[in-house]
Protein backbone atom coordinates (compact mmCIF):
# COMPACT_ATOMS: atom_id res chain seq x y z
CA UNK A 1 0.00 0.00 0.00
CA UNK A 2 1.01 3.65 -0.49
CA UNK A 3 1.15 5.84 2.63
CA UNK A 4 0.88 9.65 2.30
CA UNK A 5 1.74 9.42 -1.42
CA UNK A 6 5.40 8.92 -0.51
CA UNK A 7 6.03 5.43 0.91
CA UNK A 8 5.36 1.89 -0.27
CA UNK A 9 4.53 -0.34 2.71
CA UNK A 10 4.27 -4.10 3.18
CA UNK A 11 2.38 -5.99 5.86
CA UNK A 12 4.44 -8.93 7.18
CA UNK A 13 2.81 -11.81 9.10
CA UNK A 14 5.46 -14.21 10.48
CA UNK A 15 2.91 -16.98 11.22
CA UNK A 16 2.68 -16.68 14.99
CA UNK A 17 -0.39 -14.48 14.78
CA UNK A 18 1.59 -11.21 14.90
CA UNK A 19 1.94 -8.71 12.11
CA UNK A 20 4.26 -5.84 11.23
CA UNK A 21 4.09 -3.02 8.69
CA UNK A 22 7.40 -2.29 7.00
CA UNK A 23 8.36 0.51 4.59
CA UNK A 24 10.06 -1.10 1.61
CA UNK A 25 10.34 1.86 -0.77
CA UNK A 26 9.67 5.54 -1.34
CA UNK A 27 7.59 6.97 -4.15
CA UNK A 28 8.39 10.17 -6.10
CA UNK A 29 5.61 12.65 -7.04
CA UNK A 30 5.60 11.16 -10.55
CA UNK A 31 4.94 7.69 -9.13
CA UNK A 32 8.43 6.20 -9.56
CA UNK A 33 9.44 3.66 -6.89
CA UNK A 34 12.76 4.07 -5.04
CA UNK A 35 13.72 1.09 -2.80
CA UNK A 36 14.95 1.92 0.71
CA UNK A 37 18.65 2.88 0.83
CA UNK A 38 18.85 3.45 -2.92
CA UNK A 39 18.63 6.37 -5.33
CA UNK A 40 16.80 7.12 -8.56
CA UNK A 41 17.55 9.64 -11.33
CA UNK A 42 14.53 11.41 -12.81
CA UNK A 43 15.21 14.21 -15.30
CA UNK A 44 17.04 16.97 -13.40
CA UNK A 45 16.41 15.42 -9.97
CA UNK A 46 18.12 12.70 -7.95
CA UNK A 47 15.87 11.01 -5.37
CA UNK A 48 17.34 9.21 -2.35
CA UNK A 49 15.25 6.93 -0.14
CA UNK A 50 17.16 6.43 3.13
CA UNK A 51 16.56 4.75 6.48
CA UNK A 52 18.34 5.96 9.63
CA UNK A 53 19.42 3.96 12.69
CA UNK A 54 16.01 4.51 14.30
CA UNK A 55 14.26 2.94 11.33
CA UNK A 56 12.85 6.22 10.05
CA UNK A 57 12.58 6.36 6.25
CA UNK A 58 12.95 9.70 4.45
CA UNK A 59 12.75 10.67 0.77
CA UNK A 60 15.29 13.34 -0.22
CA UNK A 61 15.33 15.26 -3.48
CA UNK A 62 18.65 16.52 -4.81
CA UNK A 63 20.07 17.78 -8.09
CA UNK A 64 21.05 15.29 -10.75
CA UNK A 65 24.75 16.13 -11.24
CA UNK A 66 24.61 14.86 -14.82
CA UNK A 67 21.43 16.70 -15.79
CA UNK A 68 21.20 18.34 -19.21
CA UNK A 69 20.13 21.90 -19.95
CA UNK A 70 17.10 21.07 -22.04
CA UNK A 71 18.56 19.57 -25.21
CA UNK A 72 22.14 20.58 -24.36
CA UNK A 73 24.65 18.21 -22.71
CA UNK A 74 26.91 19.25 -19.83
CA UNK A 75 29.94 21.17 -21.08
CA UNK A 76 28.15 22.14 -24.29
CA UNK A 77 28.11 25.78 -25.43
CA UNK A 78 25.27 27.30 -27.43
CA UNK A 79 24.14 30.69 -28.70
CA UNK A 80 20.85 32.48 -28.12
CA UNK A 81 20.74 35.66 -30.20
CA UNK A 82 23.77 37.72 -29.08
CA UNK A 83 24.51 35.67 -25.95
CA UNK A 84 26.70 32.58 -25.37
CA UNK A 85 25.79 30.01 -22.70
CA UNK A 86 27.31 26.85 -21.22
CA UNK A 87 25.58 23.88 -19.57
CA UNK A 88 27.25 23.25 -16.19
CA UNK A 89 26.82 20.70 -13.37
CA UNK A 90 23.25 20.08 -12.27
CA UNK A 91 21.73 21.24 -15.55
CA UNK A 92 22.38 24.90 -14.78
CA UNK A 93 22.56 27.39 -17.65
CA UNK A 94 25.61 29.67 -17.26
CA UNK A 95 26.04 32.92 -19.18
CA UNK A 96 29.54 33.04 -20.72
CA UNK A 97 29.82 36.02 -23.06
CA UNK A 98 28.15 38.33 -25.56
CA UNK A 99 28.63 37.96 -29.31
CA UNK A 100 29.07 41.07 -31.43
CA UNK A 101 29.36 41.59 -35.16
CA UNK A 102 31.74 39.30 -37.05
CA UNK A 103 31.15 36.68 -34.30
CA UNK A 104 33.43 38.60 -31.89
CA UNK A 105 33.09 37.25 -28.33
CA UNK A 106 33.02 39.81 -25.49
CA UNK A 107 33.44 38.52 -21.93
CA UNK A 108 31.19 39.73 -19.10
CA UNK A 109 32.25 43.20 -17.97
CA UNK A 110 34.58 43.73 -20.92
CA UNK A 111 34.45 46.02 -23.95
CA UNK A 112 35.73 45.64 -27.51
CA UNK A 113 35.99 47.97 -30.48
CA UNK A 114 34.04 46.39 -33.35
CA UNK A 115 33.42 48.19 -36.64
CA UNK A 116 33.65 51.67 -35.11
CA UNK A 117 31.70 50.82 -31.95
CA UNK A 118 32.90 50.27 -28.39
CA UNK A 119 30.69 47.30 -27.46
CA UNK A 120 30.23 46.30 -23.81
CA UNK A 121 28.86 43.04 -22.38
CA UNK A 122 27.17 43.34 -18.97
CA UNK A 123 25.39 41.13 -16.45
CA UNK A 124 23.31 42.85 -13.76
CA UNK A 125 22.59 41.74 -10.18
CA UNK A 126 19.08 40.58 -11.09
CA UNK A 127 20.55 38.17 -13.67
CA UNK A 128 19.68 40.30 -16.71
CA UNK A 129 22.31 40.29 -19.46
CA UNK A 130 22.76 43.07 -22.01
CA UNK A 131 25.03 44.17 -24.83
CA UNK A 132 25.30 47.85 -25.71
CA UNK A 133 27.64 50.04 -27.71
CA UNK A 134 29.11 53.51 -28.12
CA UNK A 135 29.75 54.76 -31.66
CA UNK A 136 33.07 56.50 -32.28
CA UNK A 137 33.02 59.62 -34.45
CA UNK A 138 36.30 61.08 -35.61
CA UNK A 139 36.71 64.82 -35.94
CA UNK A 140 39.68 67.10 -36.63
CA UNK A 141 40.11 67.91 -32.94
CA UNK A 142 40.03 64.29 -31.84
CA UNK A 143 37.73 61.32 -31.39
CA UNK A 144 34.26 61.77 -29.93
CA UNK A 145 31.86 59.13 -28.74
CA UNK A 146 28.16 58.93 -29.48
CA UNK A 147 26.16 56.60 -27.25
CA UNK A 148 23.80 54.10 -28.83
CA UNK A 149 22.20 50.85 -27.72
CA UNK A 150 22.80 47.50 -29.40
CA UNK A 151 20.06 44.93 -28.84
CA UNK A 152 20.41 41.14 -28.72
CA UNK A 153 19.83 40.92 -32.48
CA UNK A 154 22.67 43.37 -33.19
CA UNK A 155 20.38 46.27 -34.14
CA UNK A 156 21.50 49.79 -33.18
CA UNK A 157 19.13 52.24 -31.44
CA UNK A 158 19.59 55.95 -30.78
CA UNK A 159 19.28 57.45 -27.29
CA UNK A 160 15.62 57.97 -26.23
CA UNK A 161 14.34 55.85 -29.10
CA UNK A 162 11.95 52.97 -28.40
CA UNK A 163 10.99 49.72 -30.13
CA UNK A 164 8.96 46.52 -29.66
CA UNK A 165 11.09 43.47 -28.83
CA UNK A 166 9.82 39.93 -29.47
CA UNK A 167 6.24 41.28 -29.80
CA UNK A 168 6.05 41.42 -25.98
CA UNK A 169 8.26 44.23 -24.61
CA UNK A 170 8.34 47.97 -25.24
CA UNK A 171 12.01 48.96 -24.80
CA UNK A 172 13.95 52.23 -24.84
CA UNK A 173 17.61 53.25 -25.09
CA UNK A 174 18.83 55.21 -22.06
CA UNK A 175 21.53 57.90 -22.15
CA UNK A 176 23.91 55.46 -20.45
CA UNK A 177 23.59 53.03 -23.34
CA UNK A 178 21.53 50.61 -21.26
CA UNK A 179 18.34 49.11 -22.66
CA UNK A 180 15.34 49.47 -20.35
CA UNK A 181 11.87 47.89 -20.50
CA UNK A 182 9.13 50.54 -20.52
CA UNK A 183 6.22 48.11 -20.32
CA UNK A 184 5.00 44.68 -21.36
CA UNK A 185 2.54 44.07 -24.19
CA UNK A 186 -0.18 41.41 -24.02
CA UNK A 187 -1.22 39.23 -26.95
CA UNK A 188 -4.19 41.57 -27.40
CA UNK A 189 -1.85 44.58 -27.68
CA UNK A 190 -2.52 46.07 -24.23
CA UNK A 191 0.42 47.82 -22.53
CA UNK A 192 1.06 46.70 -18.93
CA UNK A 193 3.52 48.73 -16.78
CA UNK A 194 6.48 46.82 -15.33
CA UNK A 195 5.79 45.29 -11.87
CA UNK A 196 2.16 46.37 -12.03
CA UNK A 197 -1.16 44.80 -12.94
CA UNK A 198 -3.92 46.07 -15.18
CA UNK A 199 -7.56 45.01 -15.55
CA UNK A 200 -9.13 45.38 -19.01
CA UNK A 201 -12.61 44.00 -19.79
CA UNK A 202 -12.55 41.97 -16.55
CA UNK A 203 -9.25 40.34 -17.54
CA UNK A 204 -6.28 40.86 -15.22
CA UNK A 205 -2.85 41.32 -16.84
CA UNK A 206 0.25 40.92 -14.67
Amino acid sequence: MIEKDAFLMKCNMPGDGSWKIEIIACQTPSGATVPVNSSFIEENSEWNCTQDYRGRVVLHRGVNPNAKCGEHEQGEHWREKAFLFECVRGGQQKFIACIGENEEQIKIGESKEINGYIVTCEKYENGTVAIHGVRKESELDGTQFKMECVDSDGNHHAIDSWWIDNHRFNKTCLASGKIDVLNCISKEGHQVPVNEEKVIDNVKFL
